[in-house]
């Protein structure tokens, strides 16, 4: 019996403390790795030097002591050689003295059968006495015990009961081995003995548990009732014993018997638990089954309130109860604390599992929804609570295949109808935060795009729980499915948008550069996480990584739309700027030089096109529309007017300091303010523009040198006397193209006279 083994323990002496060795300095060197608490790089090395330094000095001290021994070897040799020579001698003594022993016994047995031969057979009838009146006192002395448990039982002693029980049970042991042929019926009369006690300790415990008006649904003060939780233990222990001994008892029946009892099976642990938890759950199917109020089918809150309060107030006195008897009795794997908390979570499962076989909550999508939103609420008050978080999950009865479709089906259903609010609401294109915080949100995200997040982080957090990985993978399946629905919603309302440079073009191009980010950095984190599986988490991780590039590539077309709207407009202004007559601009003073009167429309698009990106778009996305606005706006300017126009000198001079000066200092102001470290003139193709124009700009005896030099020189020499007069991108041909504009200058082919023209 339990008892027993524990007398046998408490009696044994203790053992000495082991020595530490070499696997536990190095558990304890593991341990102490593992909490480090670092931030950075310098502090994990400082620490491991720290602890290096304590082992380099702990092995000095070893390599002391070792020399010590060292030093005393030849000393502790000669005295175990001392000690050596004085065992042989005494074992020499001790095997003489053991002969001397054996002749003396031999003379003894032959002077007795020569004397008096009957004195061995008396000595042998009187052992044989003593031997059966030891049995007789066993025996009375176990019949004495198992009646005094049953006289115990109608005064309700439950320490005398407990007290009894633990004896009797240690001294029916005991009988096994002084009188085995008793011992069996004895054994039979205490299993009925327990079997009453079962009976009386299941009752008590009823009675007790009503005085104190247990469970407790708020906070109560356990000191109030020392006398009744003192005896809860009393009687649990003693149950505890009894359930033992019905169980062993129970054991010995025939294993062909089909009439065992229904608790065959069940750890005597797991039914002492159950018995004290009985009257949670006889309340709990009081007020919860049936016509009551607390029962509406409407309202499933009330039940799993109830349960929540329960643990968290009642749970202590159980553990009180319940712990002291499984620590006592050596049951290791059970704990009181869980042992409650799995109860009132199966009671919960239980009454969820037949709300949701009802015939009201199968044609009801609204109660079935609450159910759903009550049971995740409940689950999270638990991990709040720290009631065994991540443990008997009451969300197993979501994870049926019938309600896992329907849930799904109703998931699907309520996210795509929030799409539909977002994507309809007034404010959808307005900025996520107030405006004295849109500073602070360099990527300018608009309530749509935010809500749709916060929407897929409110799906991943009620999935997070489930305990079902067919499940969760189902919950992953629809997060990716309303990604790729949301993006191609956005894409149709971008469709539908007036301009590339009103609302909510440059909304929706934030949008799709924060989702394709948003999806890239949690997606693997979250998503891909929450799938068990290699296989299905390349799956996921190969749809999401589609998903990204979907949201990529949408992006890049609208920014497409957004270079071509810019192309087109500016193409226009390019056109007249390039109309002007450039052959015929007079010579002025460099001081009395202004921009262009037909080159200010160009310059207030460009102006525009650049602060409308820098206020529109976020950040990160600037900077890559600001290089292919410039791109496109150099480009036009080398095709639809440097490359077609002809110039004098003062007409080149003149487009030249339009477009060096007026230009680029329009553009780096715009550029200044989105502090992105971007200079204008820094930039290859406007680089290549203000080359061109400055070859288009020289004077007429240098152009006409250059021209004569770029003729008899190669192509790696005509690009280094580029280089040195800082004319950079552009190649002998281009240059000598360039010179071919200039109206100024002709030179009879190539080679001859020079006419300088008006």
């Amino acid at each position: 019996a339990p008892s027993v083994t524990a007398e046998s323990a408490m009696s044994s002496p203790l053992k000495p403390s082991r020595e530490p060795t070499e696997n536990d300095e190095l558990d304890r060197l593991r341990a102490r790795l593992c909490s480090l608490n670092v931030s950075s790089p310098e502090d994990l090395f400082k620490e491991l030097r720290m602890i290096r330094a304590e082992y380099d000095a702990k092995a000095a001290g070893v390599e002391e002591e070792l020399f010590t021994l060292e030093d005393k070897l030849p000393e502790i040799a000669e005295r175990l050689k001392q000690k050596k020579n004085k065992l042989k001698k005494i074992k020499t003594d001790v095997l003489i003295q053991r002969a001397e022993y054996k002749q003396h016994v031999e003379k003894v047995h032959e002077l007795v059968a020569t004397h008096c031969p009957d004195v061995i057979d008396r000595l042998s009838l009187i052992n044989e006495k003593h031997a059966r009146m030891d049995q007789l006192k066993c025996k009375e002395r176990a019949g004495e015990l198992i009646d005094n448990c049953s006289l115990a039982i109608p005064i309700n002693d439950a320490a005398g009961i407990l007290y009894t029980l633990e004896t009797a049970i240690k001294h029916v042991q005991e009988m096994k081995q002084m009188c085995p042929d008793d011992a069996a019926a004895y054994s039979n009369r205490l299993a009925e003995v327990a079997s009453n006690i079962e009976a009386w300790a299941n009752k008590r415990l009823k009675q007790v548990l009503e005085s104190m008006v247990w469970p407790w649904s708020d906070a109560q003060d356990e000191r109030a009732y020392k006398e009744q939780i003192g005896e809860l233990k009393k009687i649990t222990g003693g149950l505890y014993l009894a359930l033992t001994l019905t169980e062993e008892s129970s054991v010995a029946v025939d294993e062909g018997d089909c009439t065992s009892s229904a608790s065959e099976g069940v750890p005597t642990a797991e039914r002492l638990v159950e018995a004290v938890f009985d009257r949670v759950a006889t309340r709990f199917r009081f007020h919860f089954y049936g016509t009551k109020k607390t029962a509406d089918l409407a309202h499933p809150e009330y039940f799993l309130m109830q349960l929540i309060f329960w643990m968290r107030h009642s749970i202590l006195v159980f553990s009180m109860v319940i712990q002291p008897v499984m620590e006592k009795n050596k049951v290791s794997s059970a704990s009181a604390h869980n042992s409650f908390v799995r109860l009132c979570c199966e009671l919960g499962k239980e009454k969820a599992r037949s709300l949701l076989n009802s015939a009201e909550y199968k044609q009801d999508v609204t109660l079935f929804s609450t159910l759903i939103d009550e049971l995740i609420s409940f689950e999270e008050q638990r991990d709040d609570w720290e009631l065994c978080p991540g443990e008997f999950s009451v969300l197993e009865v979501l994870c049926e295949d019938d309600v896992r479709k329907r849930w799904l089906t109703v998931e699907h259903l309520a996210c795509s109808a929030r799409v539909d609010d977002i994507l309809s609401s007034e404010t959808r294109w307005n900025h996520r935060f107030v405006e004295s915080f849109q500073e602070v949100d360099p990527l300018l995200v608009c309530e749509a795009a935010d809500s749709f997040v916060s929407l897929l982080l409110c799906l991943r957090l009620r999935a997070k729980p489930l305990p079902c990985a067919v499940t969760r993978k189902m919950f992953v399946d629809l997060q990716v499915v309303l990604i790729d629905d949301f993006r191609t919603r956005l894409v149709h309302v971008a469709n539908d948008a007036e301009s590339p440079w009103k609302t909510p073009f440059s909304q929706i191009m934030n949008a799709m550069w924060y989702l394709e980010k948003s999806i890239e950095e949690w997606g693997e984190a979250e998503l891909v996480a929450a799938v068990e599986g290699e296989r299905e988490r390349a799956e996921i991780r190969g749809r999401l990584a589609e998903s990204v590039k979907m949201y990529k590539h949408m992006w890049e077309d609208m920014a497409g739309d957004v270079v071509g709207s810019f192309r087109a407009k500016l193409r226009d202004f390019a056109r007249n700027y390039a109309s002007q007559n450039w052959r015929g601009v007079a010579r002025m003073r460099a001081g009395d030089r202004e921009i262009s009167a037909a080159f200010c429309p160009f310059l207030l698009m460009v102006r525009t096109a650049l602060t409308d990106t820098a206020e529109k778009m976020c950040k990160p996305a600037v900077l890559i529309l600001f290089r292919r606005l410039l791109d496109v706006m150099a480009e036009i300017l080398m095709d639809q007017v440097i490359t077609l126009v002809h110039f004098n000198a003062e007409g080149a001079d003149q487009m030249s300091f339009d477009v060096g000066t007026g230009l680029v200092s329009v553009v780096n102001s715009v550029l200044e303010r989105t502090e992105g470290g971007m200079r204008v003139e820094h930039e290859k193709a406007i680089v290549k523009v203000l080359s061109c124009l400055r070859v288009l700009s020289l004077s007429v005896p240098n152009a006409m040198l250059l021209q004569e030099e770029l003729h008899v020189s190669g192509d790696e020499e005509a690009e280094e006397k580029l280089m040195a007069m800082k004319i950079h991108l552009v190649d002998k041909d281009l240059a000598l193209s360039l010179l071919n504009r200039r109206s100024d200058i002709i030179l009879e082919d190539g080679r001859g006279p020079v006419r300088i023209g008006l």
